[in-house]
């Protein structure tokens, strides 16, 4: 988690929902998006390229001999799902970046916590 945190007894950490809007609490800086820290996994999308390409090598031998003698049945044909679900993963990695930390959001209860003896720091 993103901060330092103390809550009281009576008081939990919960998840935002993704639809959640965030207004950002300044100290009067100027009116700036507030951007969180994501990156993107290299390895993972490399991995993804490798499966794609490697299963499509396997589904170009299936030709010929292999097709005409098991026709649907061919083990080169069983690569497709793999080579749609690699697809979708590769595109998967490509569209979403991945968030290191979780970060917290002020809320109204938060302040409830502080009045309450709770301490927040690195709140968003």
């Amino acid at each position: 988690i993103h901060g330092a945190y103390k809550l009281p007894d009576s008081y939990a950490l919960g998840v935002v929902p993704k639809e959640a809007a965030c207004i950002p609490q300044g100290d009067g800086l100027g009116s700036r998006e507030l951007q969180l820290a994501t990156q993107y996994n290299v390895l993972k999308i490399l991995a993804a390229m490798f499966q794609t390409i490697f299963a499509s090598v396997t589904l170009y031998r299936a030709r010929g001999d292999q097709l005409e003698r098991y026709g649907y049945a061919a083990f080169g044909l069983t690569v497709i799902p793999f080579i749609v679900m690699s697809l979708i993963n590769l595109t998967a990695h490509l569209a979403a970046p991945t968030y290191s930390t979780l970060f917290m959001l002020h809320s109204p209860e938060m302040d409830e916590a502080k009045a309450c003896g709770g301490k927040f720091d690195g709140v968003v």
